[in-house]
């Protein structure tokens, strides 16, 4: 806190201590890091800059809003339905963890087939039930689904080569006696020669 009080003096000068006068400094600091104690070390830092485009300092609901800007919902459901279309490529990009969270609850379909009249209510309502959180879960990194069993074809070229692999490691550990394996195994390798 100590740290912060002195940014904002740096950069209101006079105007903090004029602001803050009636009020005992170690209450006010206290009270100050008792309702940031949740906020990063860069949300911190953004609200810092935006004071420096202000004229007066901020009151704590207000320093609240310039380190955590509320999320407009329509906003964020044009993220999300923008964003759930990249992730199938891998190159989404999320704003807030929030929006992603709620993007997950809706599905792909939902979000790119519905218009914002039609699903605004609900997607606020989502959106706002994962900020009510609070702390949330990181964005997982996208991972390619596998295909369904049975719905992979191998090209032959690909199989033989394969299977001229395993037969190199069978040759070096001594014809596959020391490699676990069962029959079963042995007689689909000679079906496939």
């Amino acid at each position: 806190m100590t740290r912060l009080f002195s940014r904002f003096y740096l950069i209101y000068a006079n105007k903090f201590d004029d602001m803050w006068k009636c009020v005992d400094p170690k209450e006010m600091k206290a009270f100050w890091a008792e309702a940031l104690a949740g906020y990063s070390a860069d949300e911190l830092r953004a609200g810092i800059d935006k004071c420096k485009l202000r004229d007066w300092p901020p009151t704590l609901p207000e320093f609240l809003k310039l380190c955590r800007p509320p999320i407009d919902p329509e906003q964020a459901y044009i993220e999300a339905a923008t964003q759930i279309y990249l992730r199938k490529e891998g190159k989404d990009k999320w704003s807030h963890p929030a929006i992603f969270w709620a993007a997950m609850s809706f599905g792909t379909h939902d979000l790119q087939a519905s218009s914002w009249q039609t699903i605004g209510r609900r997607w606020t309502s989502a959106l706002n039930a994962e900020l009510a959180k609070g702390t949330l879960d990181e964005i997982p990194p996208f991972r390619d689904a596998l295909p369904a069993p049975g719905r992979t074809i191998t090209p032959p070229d690909e199989a033989r080569s394969r299977i001229a692999e395993l037969r190199a490691m069978l040759a070096t550990k001594g014809n596959g006696a020391d490699l676990p394996y069962d029959k079963t195994s042995r007689v689909e390798l000679q079906e496939l020669q």
